[in-house]
């Protein structure tokens, strides 16, 4: 009987990624802007005014421009399927 409740192949999964490199693309915004804005989120929520998801990329594309960071977003702003 196997140890683990789930077998993988070893071959299915070598050589996928680097031990400690994380997969996808980099991160746009920092940890600290990122906690600010989780905690703009919850206020808003919690005073009865939740965000929307399109709401939530403006004030993303927003940081981004204030700040002139360039990303590999189209017209450097995040939507869905525009990369």
């Amino acid at each position: 009987m196997p140890k683990f409740k789930f077998v993988c192949p070893y071959i299915a999964i070598s050589g996928k990624s680097e031990p400690g490199v994380k997969a996808g693309a980099k991160k746009v915004l920092s940890d600290e802007e990122e906690d600010m804005l989780v905690e703009y989120i919850i206020l808003m929520a919690d005073i009865g005014y939740p965000l929307t998801k399109i709401q939530l990329l403006d004030d993303v594309e927003a940081i981004l421009q204030r700040d002139g960071r360039k990303t590999t977003f189209k017209d450097n702003g995040p939507r869905p399927g525009m990369n």
